[in-house]
């Protein structure tokens, strides 16, 4: 059910942007964060390499639990593409992504020492 659940929330946030070749996918639901951990938000991360996921509403509940800290951890040293996030509200034009696993991992746990995310306006290098 919490799959299923995900997917329905993910297929209705997406946004594919012909004109820059970049995929899009835009958070602007606070239902999405709460069926979704930092360990899942990184699971839908690595599916999708190289597309830029657009945080507009944060997420509140369940998110900043220590618990999660040790899993990320453990993706630290990981050098295989995935899709990177950005603020919603970011004025600089993306038109690539080019991050891996282990910096996302990095930029999540960054997270919860200010309890925003993203706590930037981009996590891509």
């Amino acid at each position: 059910m919490k799959v299923f659940c995900f997917i329905l929330v993910f297929v209705f946030i997406s946004l594919r942007m012909e004109s820059q070749n970049l995929n899009v996918h835009i958070i602007s639901d606070s239902v999405y964060w709460n069926k979704v951990t930092p360990i899942d938000f990184l699971d839908t991360l690595k599916k999708y390499p190289s597309e830029l996921f657009l945080i507009e509403v944060e997420p509140k509940v369940n998110w900043y639990k220590n618990e999660y800290i040790i899993v990320l951890k453990s993706y630290y040293r990981c050098k295989k593409k995935c899709g990177g996030v950005a603020s919603y509200y970011i004025s600089k034009k993306i038109t690539f992504v080019n991050t891996t696993i282990g910096h996302q991992a990095r930029y999540i746990v960054e997270s919860f020492n200010y309890k925003r995310f993203p706590h930037s306006m981009s996590s891509l290098k």
